[in-house]
């Protein structure tokens, strides 16, 4: 789902105006939850469990997104709106949802909320912070401040390798903890989420 220009490969489902998080959530697709079950093998005939390991399963269809260690904990996507939308009030209603969505058949998953502009010499350039989570266990839930727009994996990528802008990696404890949230001062200063 976007807000404003469509991403260019004109996927997407189009909002109109300043989308809210249950306007973005939505819109996104984003609205299912993984689910953790057991992992089998067949063993010379047997079905036998894996042990310390889990298959996380998007309940919505079924579909297998990954397997992951036994103490693995889903972000559920609703979580992380959850957070962005703390963040979003921390900043007093100066930031907006821009872009949602899953890549990878749901393996990882983002929403990106607009921080506005900035005037550099002679160009404007677009704060955002991206808030991004894997269910396939390839990523931690985090997010970074950014100038980048993120509409695909290569966009979500290019946050990730750039060196400028904050890292934020956040504890799955952290999601539910109100107070976290609320020591963050600003959106343009570095982030920083203790438990």
């Amino acid at each position: 789902a976007y807000v404003g220009e469509a991403p260019w490969h004109r996927l997407g489902t189009p909002l109109q105006g300043a989308a809210t998080a249950e306007e973005m959530f939505a819109a996104s697709g984003l609205g299912w939850n993984v689910v953790l079950e057991p992992v089998f093998v067949k063993h010379n005939g047997d079905i036998v469990a894996v042990e310390g390991y889990k298959a996380t399963i998007r309940d919505t269809d079924r579909r297998a997104l990954g397997v992951v260690g036994s103490h693995y904990r889903p972000i559920q996507n609703s979580e992380m709106f959850a957070f962005a939308e703390a963040l979003l009030q921390a900043s007093q209603g100066k930031v907006v949802y821009e872009t949602a969505g899953s890549l990878r058949n749901g393996q990882i998953v983002w929403t990106l909320a607009n921080l506005g502009e900035n005037q550099v010499v002679d160009d404007t350039m677009v704060n955002y912070l991206i808030l991004h989570s894997s269910h396939d266990g390839s990523k931690p839930f985090g997010g970074k401040l950014t100038t980048t727009r993120v509409v695909c994996m290569n966009t979500l990528s290019l946050t990730q390798s750039l060196s400028i802008g904050t890292d934020l990696v956040i504890q799955s404890s952290v999601i539910s903890d109100q107070s976290s949230v609320n020591r963050i001062d600003t959106l343009s200063a570095p982030l920083e989420i203790q438990s």
